[in-house]
């Protein structure tokens, strides 16, 4: 993995400018964490990341209150993306940060899928992201302003062992 050559590259996508996202997914938390520490060291900050996975209620909590409690998985690298945290819709409980957690409060309740097409996901990576999120795996996303911040994070992901990579221009938030 080479270093990036311009702040640009790194820099969160700005109102001006098309947004890319690049999307992949991570089966369980140990290659999520490493996924996402290789894109710290490459240097990318906190708040172009995004993660969403499945959450499960502390022991002795009711999955089905309407207040985001405390979670036990916010936690490690996942801690260190901007404004990680529980969201609890009517069908699931879950861990989001970033772009996807803000595009989850606005999609239809429940719908991972919706909210992963609200960003600009196209509908057949949409649906298979959230088939396998409510499997427990992991969706991680590099939101960047560049073809060549892109191609840098694909190189990334694909180096630290995610799969099912896909690129797309991101629908800007209301």
């Amino acid at each position: 993995m080479k270093p990036f050559s311009s702040q640009t590259e790194l820099s969160a996508p700005s109102s001006s400018t098309p947004a890319l996202a690049i999307f992949g997914l991570a089966a369980t938390r140990g290659p999520a964490d490493r996924v996402l520490h290789e894109l710290k060291v490459a240097g990318y900050p906190n708040t172009v990341l995004s993660i969403l996975f499945l959450d499960y209620p502390l022991q002795g909590m009711d999955a089905s209150s309407q207040f985001a409690l405390p979670s036990n998985e916010i936690r490690g690298v996942v801690a260190w993306i901007a404004d990680a945290r529980a969201i609890k819709t009517t069908k699931h409980s879950l861990i989001a940060a970033g772009p996807v957690a803000d595009s989850i409060d606005r999609a239809s309740p429940g719908s991972v899928a919706e909210a992963l097409r609200l960003l600009g996901v196209r509908d057949a990576d949409a649906s298979l992201y959230e088939e396998r999120v409510l499997k427990n795996e992991f969706l991680i996303a590099v939101h960047v302003d560049s073809e060549a911040g892109a191609a840098s994070a694909r190189e990334v992901m694909e180096g630290a062992g995610a799969e099912e990579i896909s690129q797309c221009q991101t629908v800007a938030s209301t």
